[in-house]
């Protein structure tokens, strides 16, 4: 999603989060992962796992196992705020690894 800053691009990546969380849109994913790329410690990140939002270290390790147990399938990873991600980070880190095309 691209648009002005204040245009309500976190506000829509949120909702939509939060209408999959309630049944209601994208139900072919059975993860859905929201990460505030804004965030320092997100973007130090050098692995999914680091990403993964959680309330504890137990919750986290749940997520991870989801992910691993359907290797990545059903999986959606909503990166909210790449406008704000140094641009270093735009190509060598784990998020340009995330959406980056796989090579042939």
């Amino acid at each position: 999603i691209e648009g002005a800053p204040g245009a309500g691009k976190s506000t829509l990546a949120w909702h939509v989060c939060q209408t999959w969380e309630s049944g209601e849109l994208f139900q072919d994913y059975q993860t859905v992962v929201y990460v505030q790329l804004r965030d320092p410690t997100i973007q130090s990140a050098q692995s999914i796992e680091d990403i993964i939002p959680a309330e504890s270290r137990e919750q986290a390790k749940r997520v991870m196992e989801e992910i691993r147990s359907c290797r990545g399938q059903n999986l959606l990873i909503v990166l909210d705020g790449w406008d704000e991600l140094p641009s270093h980070l735009h190509t060598k880190s784990i998020f340009h690894k995330l959406i980056a095309s796989p090579q042939t």
